[in-house]
C-alpha cells in the first residue's frame, strides 16, 4: 500500500515535465540531429554508434520521404546554407551540393560548425584554448581557417550581423559585441540563432525529452522557457519555429502553426472563415 502511494506521489509530482501534446506534435522520429534551411531539410538518423556517427538523410519533396545519402556516410551533425550541405563526422568535415551526390573533404576539422552572414562558415576547431574554457574558434576565409582571438567554446552560433554567440565548456554563454565578449547570465549546452536574429538554447535544467529549451525575448530582455517540452538539440525553420530533437530521437514542433512541409504528409489546402472572408492557407499535418 505504501509503495503504491509512493509511486502515485512520484507520478503526480513529476507529471508536470511530460511533453505537452496539446502544445507540441510529433514531427519525425529516428533523428539525432536535424537541420532546416528554407524548404530543405537534412538529418542524422538514430542508427549507428557514438564514435563513427549515424547515416545522413535528406528530405525529398517530390516523393515526400527521407532519402539516405548514397555514399553511406555517417556523422554527428549536418548544417546547410543556400546551396551546400555539410556533414561533420567525428571532427572531419565534408561538403556537397544539396542536390548532388559527390562529397568533398574540407581541409579543416571541427567540433561544431554553423553558417553565418553571406554563408560564412564558423567552426570550433581541434586546438584547446589556453583559458581552458573550450576550443579555439575559427571562420573559414578563402580556403584557410582564420582564428578568432580570445574566443574559447564548444558550441557556436552566428547572428544575422555576423556576430558570434558561443557556449563554453562550463555551459556559459558569451555574445561578441564587435569589440568584446558580453557574458549572458544563463547556462546552455547548445545554441542556434534564427533568421530573425533570435537566439534559442538548450539549457541545463532537466525537462521531459532532455533539457529545457529557451529563447531570447527582446521585449522583456530575458530568456523565455518554451513550455511543455525538453530536448537535446533543435532546428529552426525560416519563421523561427523550433523543431526540438528529444533524447529518445523524436522531433516535436508546436501545434497550430502553418508549416511549408511535413515528412510523410500530403499538402492540404484548407480554408478558414475570418471576418466573413475566406482565406486559403496551405497547411500540413492537419489531416491525420
Amino acid at each position: 500500500m505504501q509503495k503504491g502511494l509512493l509511486i502515485l506521489f512520484w507520478f503526480l509530482s513529476s507529471s508536470y515535465s511530460i511533453i505537452d501534446l496539446d502544445l507540441w506534435e510529433e514531427f519525425d522520429s529516428d533523428t539525432t540531429y536535424l537541420a532546416i534551411k528554407d524548404t530543405k531539410m537534412a538529418k542524422v538518423s538514430a542508427t549507428g554508434d557514438l564514435v563513427s556517427g549515424s547515416p545522413i538523410f535528406t528530405w525529398s519533396h517530390p516523393i515526400q520521404t527521407w532519402e539516405q545519402d548514397q555514399s553511406n556516410l555517417s556523422g554527428h551533425q549536418v548544417v546547410m546554407n543556400s546551396q551546400y550541405i555539410y556533414l561533420r563526422e567525428l571532427t572531419k568535415v565534408k561538403e556537397r551540393l544539396f542536390s548532388g551526390t559527390t562529397w568533398t573533404t574540407k581541409t579543416f576539422n571541427a567540433r561544431d560548425l554553423k553558417f553565418g552572414k553571406n554563408d560564412q562558415i564558423y567552426f570550433i576547431g581541434d586546438n584547446g584554448h589556453s583559458s581552458g574554457q573550450g576550443f579555439e574558434i575559427y571562420k573559414w576565409d578563402e580556403g584557410t581557417g582564420q582564428m578568432l582571438i580570445n574566443g574559447a567554446a564548444i558550441k557556436v552560433a552566428v547572428d544575422v550581423n555576423g556576430l558570434l554567440w558561443i557556449v563554453d565548456s562550463y555551459n556559459g554563454i558569451q555574445q561578441w559585441t564587435g569589440s568584446s565578449w558580453l557574458e549572458r547570465e544563463v547556462q546552455a549546452t547548445d545554441i542556434i540563432i534564427g533568421d530573425y536574429n533570435t537566439p534559442f538554447i538548450v539549457g541545463t535544467e532537466p525537462a521531459e525529452g532532455g533539457k529545457i529549451i529557451q529563447k531570447w525575448n527582446t521585449d522583456s530582455n530575458s530568456w523565455e522557457t518554451l513550455p511543455g517540452i525538453g530536448g537535446v538539440s533543435l532546428a529552426l525553420d525560416s519563421e523561427e519555429n523550433p523543431y526540438v530533437v528529444t533524447e529518445d530521437h523524436k522531433v516535436y514542433r508546436q501545434k497550430g502553426l502553418v508549416y511549408s512541409f511535413c515528412p510523410g504528409k500530403p499538402n492540404v489546402l484548407i480554408f478558414s472563415r475570418i471576418d466573413s472572408m475566406y482565406h486559403g492557407l496551405c497547411q500540413l499535418c492537419k489531416l491525420r
